[in-house]
């Protein structure tokens, strides 16, 4: 698979267990939805060997002779991401057992220093045997730069292959497998139920209706949105929702694809801006978004200062860790009245896969922790303790909370997940020219018209077409 196709169907067709897919065309996996008990090979852990059944812990029958480390770097932190944290700490104990001869040296970075830390190791050829990889444009240098290990011969062994979902589909380069899925992302709107009944404000399902919102509590000295773009991603979840409800998909589709029709400059990018703009000016945003750390806006939600906050699943487990005291919810971003669009698209994507680097001295070693880190039962006990989808089959505890029954239920209900606009376009057009483009949108600097010649004129330069 192309990545030029890849980018074309940044939307992520859905199975069965609310997963997606990006390929050239849509994979036939992804057109079946199969049920989850329908899946046998994920019901092994997909360790080599004999596999036994994933909920049992495999021997540790592959372990070298000899002591060996492996490197490892991951983005776990404990302020973000304080149960996943905690969860993988119980993971390095458990792998330490099983392969007594493998040692471990992790390491572990907040995402928001993540691409700098891993571009600056790749750079010097630094980079760790293990570790976390995005999707789309993101990606793709390292692949084309051979940094990662192609995963194919490993996957074809003992059915690993067939233990994730389609979303593996996403790190699929010309036939070859460069990585493997973690956990999939989905961006909902979390609010406080407290300061919408305090106010007298019902969930908003149009965009109307959400306006009204954003009125009522900055009449009240409440912040409607705890929205920090200090990272250049806050800003792209409010942009890609607006274009998705504006029925935008198929316009995204043909501005990756580069077909020579109006690009960027088709009437639903322009009219998204217009929107985004209308919902920057109505003061929807803390002041200074722009350059506010998006922790720091996180904590006005859990101060209680602002109402709302647009943000990917680990919100709600953050807000758990930060706020446990906050009565929270979710609703998905409000549609628009009169609009032909798909009520229950969702945007996001894979939040994280693991890879292998091609540099790696052990190889093999490095493959079998990813099998591990990966395997059933262990993610199991990752959704277990976050709430999070993860990328491989059936991963889903037997007593889940009410709030991931009911996240994962509108995972399996949407129709596809439109990818991470910042991500799936080039880096140089997506992440300087559309990223900051929309800052300018916020603060008033640029119009819609500038916004979206300037992106379209970069992607010409960088597509070459």
């Amino acid at each position: 698979m192309s990545r030029k196709l890849f980018g074309l169907l940044l939307v992520v067709t859905l199975l069965s267990v609310g997963l997606v897919s990006c390929g050239g065309t849509t994979p036939p996996a992804a057109t079946q939805a199969p049920e989850p008990t329908e899946a046998p090979a994920a019901t092994k852990a997909p360790e080599p060997t004999e596999a036994p059944a994933a909920t049992q812990a495999p021997e540790p029958t592959e372990a070298p002779a000899e002591p060996v480390e492996i490197t490892f770097w991951n983005t776990m932190d404990q302020a973000v991401n304080p149960s996943a944290y905690e969860w993988r700490a119980q993971m390095l104990e458990k792998f330490a057992e099983e392969y007594p001869n493998i040692k471990v040296k992790e390491e572990i970075t907040p995402n928001r220093d993540w691409n700098v830390k891993i571009s600056t190791a790749v750079a010097s050829q630094t980079e760790p045997d293990v570790f976390y990889v995005r999707m789309g444009a993101w990606l793709d240098p390292y692949v084309e730069e051979g940094v990662l290990l192609p995963l194919n011969d490993y996957l074809e062994q003992d059915n690993w292959k067939d233990t994730y979902t389609s979303y593996l589909e996403v790190y699929n380069y010309g036939g070859k497998y460069y990585a493997v899925p973690l956990y999939v992302r989905s961006i909902r709107v979390y609010y406080n139920k407290a300061l919408f009944e305090k106010y007298g404000v019902e969930v908003p399902e149009t965009w109307d209706e959400m306006m009204a919102a954003v009125k009522t509590f900055r009449e009240n000295d409440i912040i409607p949105f705890a929205a920090g773009d200090k990272q250049l991603f806050a800003f792209d979840w409010f942009y890609m929702y607006i274009h998705t409800r504006l029925n935008g998909y198929e316009d995204m589709q043909k501005f990756l694809a580069r077909d020579g029709g109006p690009g960027f400059t088709a009437p639903s990018f322009l009219e998204a801006a217009q929107k985004f703009q209308e919902l920057a000016e109505a003061g929807a945003f803390p002041e200074g978004a722009s350059g506010l750390d998006f922790m720091e806006a996180n904590a006005l939600f859990w101060n209680e200062q602002a109402a709302m906050n647009n943000f990917i699943d680990l919100f709600w487990d953050m807000t758990k860790g930060n706020a446990p005291d906050i009565d929270i919810d979710f609703f998905d971003f409000p549609v628009f009245e009169g609009v032909t669009a798909e009520p229950k698209a969702l945007c996001g994507g894979v939040g994280a896969a693991v890879a292998v680097s091609a540099r790696s001295e052990h190889p093999d070693e490095a493959v079998t922790f990813v099998k591990f880190w990966t395997r059933k039962d262990n993610l199991t006990e990752l959704t277990a303790a976050t709430g999070w989808v993860t990328g491989t089959r059936d991963a889903i505890p037997d007593e889940a909370t009410p709030y991931f029954e009911r996240y994962y239920a509108t995972m399996q209900e949407a129709p596809y997940i439109n990818g991470y606009y910042g991500d799936v376009i080039k880096q140089k057009t997506g992440q300087e020219v559309y990223w900051n483009g929309l800052a300018g949108l916020a603060d008033g600097s640029l119009t819609p018209e500038e916004f979206v010649q300037a992106v379209e004129d970069s992607a010409k330069q960088e597509y070459g077409k």
